[in-house]
């Protein structure tokens, strides 16, 4: 599977990992399960982890179902800091864009390359221990 999430129980964080080659219906897909779990908590932080793409495949035709999506998971997403991890050269643009197709949000996102930088920005030294696998 392309994708991961993991719900971290009494941390207000989740992560959604992406792997290999992705096309947009495995983003939704990821988005759908880290927002829609009943695990999920309004407000929590996220780390998008991208850094083991191969490929990443969003098309022209795919533009009215991420509208969509977003607005599927707009009241869920509220809040919160999201920082997405990518490798060097891997889509930033992409990355940064796709959240703001959507409906408005008051959800801040972030591209970083680095681990460290990223969990800075979350408030956070490390990544927390014993996550809860969503899909």
């Amino acid at each position: 599977m392309p994708f991961r999430v993991l719900h971290f129980e009494g941390e207000a964080f989740a992560v959604v990992e992406l792997s290999g080659v992705v096309r947009w219906p495995e983003v939704a897909g990821a988005l759908r399960t880290l927002y829609l779990h009943p695990r999920w908590v309004p407000g929590s932080d996220v780390i998008w982890d991208a850094t083991a793409l191969t490929s990443v495949d969003i098309a022209p035709d795919d533009l009215a179902d991420v509208r969509a999506a977003f607005e599927e998971v707009a009241a869920a997403r509220a809040g919160g800091r999201t920082a997405f991890l990518a490798s060097v050269g891997g889509h930033d643009e992409l990355w940064a864009l796709l959240p703001r197709l959507g409906p408005p949000s008051t959800r801040r996102v972030e591209v970083f390359h680095r681990r460290a930088d990223a969990l800075a920005y979350l408030g956070r030294t490390a990544m927390p221990e014993g996550g809860v696998v969503a899909a």
